[in-house]
């Protein structure tokens, strides 16, 4: 392999290509394939006229080498392992610690591959799409499951475009590149040692790109809502007729958009900037077509009291309950196959031409919150402990119980590791255990994780 050979801060040999090898562009720096102690590896590399345009590279670097110290908040991140000794005026690269390495490769081979990754610009530009709601819920899901991990560890994002977050659209998993802008906090409000790129982030909230404020915990839960709407709609929550008017999206058209005048393109009591027909379609078609709920967040995300400061950002533990209600109530049609979101009673596939009444057989309600219960649906284990589990690796994927039609009867399976108690019409309690099944009657309730799963032939 030739190429140029660099010393790292623990003493190892880092062999970096003369090939342009790079597999993923995030917002700044490269991501390639390289040789770490003569096995493969990937390092995200950075040029020395990168590092000029950055303005902080005397700071990202000492930031990177702090976070040899810690371990990688999850799997979600491309955490540094190692990273080369900075010369002066020269170039710079990390090793990346990470486990998805192999399906890395898969996207650096085979760019169309549902195994590959893309970035959330790729998605934006329909470049590439989910294959399919649920995909895009479990993007969100694993999102906030990464935003949370950070947390935990004090950690806050400095800067984030939509080139640093990539999404395996068959299965929604994420990773965010990054690190370099991942700083240690010092609780709320902390300012993170006033260090921050040249260049400002529209992801940030208006007070950070005015240079008023230093990015903290509430600036991440900021991003966090801003990466979430662009997830479901495609489109920058401030983007609307005002940034579609403006014949030059130059620095200043951009202060303004995000900082300086700041407008929600769905605000309730300002209009001017309103999604343009045409031009934000998708983002138009959707915002009616997702449950009121859904909207009514957002609405509250980017409110003029959140853009002006006044009010906090939505936390990430009432997204985690979004996204995991949403996941529940997607639903497929019986007869065109074309996916649903049930919002209430009795209603018609989306589908134009299938007229098709969606009528759930039966529902099912965990404490107040109702589901439909088509055969099929699954219970995941986040609808019935959505608190302790926010952050853990793959919670919001796990699974509890599966309804099933068995012996031409339906039947919900336990598929947890736990044993359930199964409490019949007339009060007679019986064990359920792993893989069992109970057949279903209306006021049948199981008792799982904690909670009270009640079957009932009747919407409320």
């Amino acid at each position: 392999m030739d190429g140029i050979e660099i010393d790292s801060v623990k003493g190892k040999k880092i062999r970096i290509s003369e090939d342009i090898n790079f597999i993923a562009q995030p917002g700044f720096g490269t991501v390639r394939t390289a040789e770490y102690e003569g096995n493969p590896c990937l390092v995200k590399w950075f040029s020395r006229e990168e590092l000029g345009r950055i303005g902080c590279g005397r700071q990202m670097y000492e930031n990177l080498t702090a976070h040899l110290e810690q371990e990688s908040p999850g799997r979600s991140f491309l955490w540094p392992a190692d990273i080369s000794k900075m010369e002066a005026g020269g170039s710079l690269c990390y090793v990346i610690d990470n486990s998805d390495f192999l399906t890395y490769r898969a996207a650096e081979k085979e760019k169309d591959s549902p195994l590959a990754y893309r970035s959330l610009a790729d998605f934006m530009e329909r470049k590439c799409t989910f294959g399919n709601w649920l995909s895009m819920v479990n993007t969100a899901l694993c999102l906030i499951t990464a935003f949370s991990q950070l947390r935990k560890k004090n950690y806050n994002f400095l800067h984030m475009t939509e080139d640093d977050i990539f999404i395996q659209a068959k299965t929604g998993r994420i990773l965010i590149t990054n690190m370099e802008f991942a700083a240690k906090g010092k609780g709320k409000g902390a300012n993170n040692g006033g260090w921050r790129p040249a260049s400002s982030s529209r992801m940030l909230p208006p007070a950070c790109v005015m240079n008023k404020k230093a990015p903290d915990r509430q600036a991440s839960d900021y991003m966090l809502a801003a990466l979430l709407f662009e997830i479901l709609y495609l489109n920058h929550p401030l983007e609307g007729y005002r940034a579609a008017s403006r014949p030059v999206m130059d620095e200043r058209a951009k202060k303004e958009i995000y900082g300086s005048q700041p407008c929600f393109s769905y605000d309730d009591s300002n209009q001017s900037n309103r999604p343009v027909p045409g031009l934000h379609s998708y983002l138009i078609n959707f915002w009616k077509l997702y449950p009121d709920y859904v909207g009514d967040a957002f609405s509250d995300a980017f409110c003029q009291e959140v853009l002006n400061g006044e009010k906090a950002p939505i936390p990430l533990e009432r997204w985690y309950h979004i996204f995991a209600r949403m996941r529940s109530l997607i639903v497929s049609c019986p007869s065109c196959g074309a996916e649903n979101i049930w919002q209430s009673g009795d209603q018609k596939c989306r589908k134009k031409g299938c007229d098709t009444v969606l009528k759930p057989p039966m529902y099912y309600y965990i404490d107040e919150e109702c589901y439909p219960l088509f055969m099929g649906s699954t219970i995941y284990r986040c609808q019935l402990d959505p608190d302790s589990g926010l952050g853990r690796e793959d919670f919001y994927s796990e699974e509890a119980g599966r309804f099933a039609r068995i012996r031409n009867k339906p039947s919900l399976q336990n598929t947890s590791n736990q044993e359930w108690t199964v409490i019949s019409p007339d009060g007679t309690e019986l064990p359920l255990g792993f893989q069992e099944t109970v057949n279903l009657t209306d006021g049948l309730k199981v008792v799982a994780e904690g909670k009270t799963i009640t079957i009932s032939s009747k919407y409320q």
